[in-house]
């Protein structure tokens, strides 16, 4: 028979259950279910595919006379890219194609790649 590696800790909780109770619980959740799984933040493409892609989002927006999309249409956009799991909350770019949405997002004829927009 194998020793219980909670023992301690029970003795703490019994003791001061207010204190030590939230942590043994934690730790007889995690012996039954094991540790919760957080979803992987998105990876960003590699620097050379997110160069390809800003450079070909901006050729086409210098041909077309650097056109700005209206406000209105720019705040739907982050919007519908705030709630995509491919957007990257820390850095605001995107996760599929790597660009930095403020600035995508301000190019009229810009796409995104995952067709959201």
């Amino acid at each position: 028979m194998s020793p219980d590696p909670l023992a301690h800790l029970r003795i703490l909780a019994a003791a001061d259950p207010a204190k030590w109770g939230p942590a043994l619980a934690e730790h007889e959740r995690q012996m039954v279910e094991g540790p919760r799984s957080q979803a992987a933040p998105p990876k960003l493409p590699p620097l050379w595919r997110r160069a390809l892609n800003f450079a070909r989002a901006a050729l086409v927006h210098l041909r077309a006379g650097l056109p700005r999309t209206p406000t209105r249409l720019a705040r739907q956009r982050w919007k519908t890219c705030k709630a995509c799991p491919k957007f990257i909350a820390e850095a605001s770019q995107c996760g599929a194609c790597g660009c930095y949405l403020r600035t995508k997002i301000s190019w009229e004829l810009s796409t995104c790649p995952e067709k959201r927009w």
